[in-house]
């Protein structure tokens, strides 16, 4: 059976007598489907927006992105719920008033230009948010790599935003072309013309299930061999399932839409599914990128810490209480542990270079992360971001930090031992 935007005169002339007046109407799926997913997706990114701008206050561009989606994620939701209900794709075509059929074709053209900025703006956001995790702890390639796809995912948002507007000429011909009367008016050659709307859809649809399954993967090679504790693990597994149930809903969509366009003729009636995975796919996908960045309510409520994914070790577990007890202990106790970490250091840098210089403990040397990783073997150079980038920085940190009872003789001394005369 064909199908399509163009039904033939025999097709048209089977169809019941039109019933304006009582006719057979889809219920409040659509819209209600569409304006719960807005809300938890708000919900959900307001937490995200609250908690970097407020009480992390490390807002990036990615937070920006959401931000900016949330406006043609609304005009989707709204869109949606009225083309159901007051652009007659509730009810079967043949009850929609013939002079009312150009106005199906303009809510449609706005519904997918919608779509597409919302879902480009996720994927955009969420690509970022990697490139900020991952700056300074993975590979050179894997960074181009990472900002290539930005890059491709941008152009492709950008090119279907401007290609409805170039579908058909003369530009009206886009809506008038659902009409009967217009559309066997104007079979002359010449007349107007527009490419083909389902190849349109296939291509568009195609690509962004592409790119939601390599925004979905991508993780798994920048962060490969991350080492972090369990309950991080299953919150990172949660992610990345709803982020394979996006690609999933997204396939679904391509499905529903491949239907309407080659079985029925009956578009407005049909049509339910494709409306319903549209909004599913576009507020889920927000969801999903903004669910990582709201774990710091997971420390601020359920005293979990918040630790970072773009660390190559396991986390320090020493209860912070014994850190400061090991700060206050007399000078001569201090002495004696900076000595041995002095000595703990100094083994495995001997054996690298042949040296016991203690110009390799000063400012300018090597970072804590460095030191760390001299001594699990490995000689290559990390970059992942650290509040101490020294020894003596760090002695900084935790002297100046609250609560610390380190008295400054003590502090003097220590550091002394530590940097040598």
């Amino acid at each position: 059976m064909s199908g399509g935007l163009h039904p033939p005169l025999s097709v048209i002339a089977s169809w019941p007598k039109p019933n304006h007046l009582n006719p057979e109407l889809r219920g409040w799926l659509v819209p209600a489907v569409n304006i719960v997913l807005f809300s938890l997706a708000l919900t959900v990114a307001s937490l995200r927006l609250f908690a970097r701008f407020f009480i992390l206050r490390s807002a990036g561009i990615d937070d920006y992105l959401i931000a900016l989606n949330l406006v043609p994620l609304l005009g989707l939701t709204i869109a949606l719920s009225i083309a159901v209900k007051v652009y007659h794709f509730d009810r079967h075509i043949w009850d929609v008033p013939i002079d009312e059929a150009t106005a199906t074709r303009k809510i449609l053209f706005a519904i997918e230009i919608l779509y597409v900025i919302s879902t480009g703006l996720t994927k955009l956001s969420v690509l970022t948010f990697y490139k900020r995790l991952s700056d300074g702890g993975i590979s050179p390639t894997l960074i181009r790599v990472s900002q290539s796809f930005i890059a491709f995912v941008g152009f492709t948002t950008a090119f279907f935003t401007i290609l409805p507007f170039l579908a058909c000429t003369p530009f009206n011909a886009f809506f008038d072309q659902v009409d009967p009367r217009w559309f066997y008016t104007h079979l002359k050659p010449g007349l107007w013309k527009c490419f083909d709307e389902l190849t349109h859809f296939y291509a568009n649809g195609s690509i962004s299930i592409f790119q939601d399954f390599v925004a979905v993967g991508l993780p798994l090679a920048l962060f490969h061999g991350l080492q972090i504790p369990r309950r991080q693990k299953i919150l990172l597994g949660a992610v990345f399932f709803v982020g394979f149930c996006v690609c999933i809903i997204g396939v679904l969509r391509l499905v529903a839409i491949s239907h309407l366009y080659t079985t029925t003729y009956d578009l407005t009636w049909e049509t339910q599914y494709v409306w319903i995975w549209t909004g599913t796919e576009a507020n889920v996908a927000v969801i999903c990128a903004c669910l990582p960045c709201c774990r710091v309510y997971a420390s601020r409520f359920l005293n979990y810490p918040v630790r970072s994914w773009n660390s190559n070790r396991t986390p320090d577990r020493t209860p912070r209480a014994s850190v400061k007890a090991g700060w206050s202990a007399n000078s001569s106790s201090a002495a004696a542990n900076s000595t041995s970490r002095k000595q703990s250091v100094v083994a495995p840098l001997t054996a690298y270079n042949g040296t016991t210089s203690t110009d390799l403990y000063r400012p300018q040397g090597d970072s804590i992360d460095q030191i760390e990783d001299v001594e699990m073997g490995s000689l290559r150079t990390l970059r992942v971001p650290s509040p101490a980038r020294t020894i003596e920085s760090y002695e900084m940190h935790e002297w100046d930090s609250p609560g610390s009872q380190r008295d400054r003789h003590g502090f003097d001394r220590n550091r002394r031992l530590h940097l040598g005369p």
